[in-house]
């Protein structure tokens, strides 16, 4: 009995203490809300970060009573089942946060007047729509001090982690430089041909969607606390690369975030990530080339698979039609090649710099090859073909997905987009940053050994015209 009622005393204890709002109720909103209730979608007519939104009436009564966690909506829809239509959230609270939510409302829910954060903001640099400040590719390559470090080779020998125990930790694996004969006999990776690499670090998983969520919502912004947060440098800049306006639907399609790949972006999309990671970490990140792509899954290998020929191994090593039940997996739970790559055989197919070309492979240079869009005229699906630089489609992404048969997952198979990606895309025009149909498409970044020099800028990060082109958010 004694044991018994300290244990209820600590019970109680616990769900009397102050929950307090920055610290444990806005990551659980960041977290599971601002999917659908960002500033850009505001779902039902909800803004998770707007304080007033969030205290006022909604289509299911008061959103939050104060005092009164079962009156309020916010925390009754929230802890509804996870297939209830009436509240189809991408991710599912933990007993844990349910409880946090509860104890908060009951505690009277209380939210403090937020202060901006400490530090003077960054001035302008380049004004696009004549309100909204933001940077170009080429004034933060030179903000970062990119320009006198062009041309000197790091030292890629060691693996190193960012953002350690954070929900967007990510790990960067070294790749070693070399050669190998990339392609095979087959149409479309023909011929095969001897490729130098120059050494790189490349992301140890696929980019998850706390990682992205991190840039595509602002969350790196929302999640600072103004009391104990000081912004540096790297963070005014990154506050101005451009960011996706709001999705039009839940891009997860119901297939779960937690540790999962994100999907369903443009290739314009991931490399303005890899704009915006350059400029929170001060390396010079971007999408890999296709060479560099095949080189890394082969891990030294000359085989069909980085693992050999047998194909009845893959499962070991790759989530695939045949066992992956109609949807992309958490990250990292299949074996690693032999340079520690998860999932560089299926899971989600990745975006690569290349254009594809059916003679590039005959024609390209021997070390480091990477093929280009060309600057000619087409039919914009964007309708924006006076500022859209390159052409548009086809675009190379590598690896296979769940949706893909052994076959398709082979170290040289490659696939390419095209307008059938955005049949089901409701935005009018086509939105530049979200393939609707592409839901089994992610991508992962490298970190360059070397880096450019500033007139080579446009192969890796989106270009002056590109981001000029890009519909800023409140447009």
């Amino acid at each position: 009995m004694k044991y018994r009622s300290l244990f209820s005393l600590m019970l109680t204890a616990s769900a009397l203490s102050a929950v307090d709002f920055q610290k444990d109720v806005k990551p659980i909103f960041d977290k599971h809300c601002m999917t659908c209730h960002n500033k850009n979608v505001g779902a039902g007519g909800l803004i998770i970060t707007d304080k007033s939104s969030v205290f006022a009436h909604g289509k299911h009564g008061a959103r939050i009573t104060s005092g009164d966690a079962s009156k309020s909506s916010i925390y009754t829809l929230a802890t509804l089942a996870a297939n209830d239509p009436r509240m189809p959230m991408p991710t599912t609270l933990s007993s844990e946060e349910k409880t946090t939510l509860k104890n908060w409302i009951d505690q009277g829910a209380k939210w403090p007047e937020e202060k901006a954060p400490s530090g003077e903001f960054v001035k302008t640099l380049s004004s696009v729509d004549g309100e909204r400040s933001i940077i170009m590719a080429s004034e933060l390559y030179k903000a970062l001090g990119f320009e006198t470090q062009a041309g000197k080779k790091a030292t890629v020998e060691t693996p190193y982690t960012v953002n350690k125990a954070a929900e967007n930790e990510f790990t960067m694996m070294p790749i070693p430089g070399g050669k190998y004969k990339r392609g095979s006999a087959n149409d479309e990776e023909s011929p095969v041909k001897e490729i130098e690499i120059s050494a790189f670090w490349m992301g140890k998983h696929e980019v998850t969607w706390a990682e992205y969520e991190s840039w595509q919502f602002d969350l790196d912004i929302e999640r600072r606390t103004p009391e104990s947060f000081t912004m540096n440098k790297l963070d005014k800049n990154a506050d101005i690369v451009s960011r996706p306006t709001g999705p039009y639907l839940d891009m997860s399609f119901g297939m779960g975030k937690e540790k999962r790949p994100v999907i369903c972006m443009t290739q314009l999309a991931a490399k303005a990530y890899c704009m915006w990671l350059s400029a929170k970490t001060g390396h010079f990140y971007r999408l890999p080339t296709e060479a560099e792509w095949e080189y890394a899954c082969r891990a030294g290998s000359q085989s069909e698979y980085s693992f050999g020929d047998d194909a009845s191994k893959l499962g070991d090593y790759a989530w695939f039609a045949d066992n992956a039940n109609d949807s992309y997996q958490a990250i990292g739970q299949k074996k690693p090649n032999a340079w520690g790559l998860h999932d560089m055989h299926g899971n989600v197919s990745e975006w690569v710099l290349d254009s594809f070309d059916p003679e590039f492979y005959e024609k390209s240079p021997g070390k480091d090859p990477v093929n280009l869009a060309p600057k000619t005229p087409e039919e914009n699906p964007f309708e924006e073909t006076e500022f859209w630089p390159n052409k548009i489609y086809e675009r190379i992404v590598r690896g296979g997905s769940y949706v893909n048969s052994a076959d398709e997952l082979r170290s040289a198979k490659r696939f390419y987009s095209n307008p059938e990606w955005k049949v089901q895309d409701p935005q009018i025009p086509k939105s530049v940053w979200y393939h609707t149909d592409a839901v089994w498409v992610g991508f992962r970044v490298v970190r360059a050994g070397e880096i450019p020099k500033l007139e080579d800028l446009h192969k890796y990060w989106p270009t002056d015209e590109e981001i000029k082109a890009i519909p800023q958010r409140g447009e």
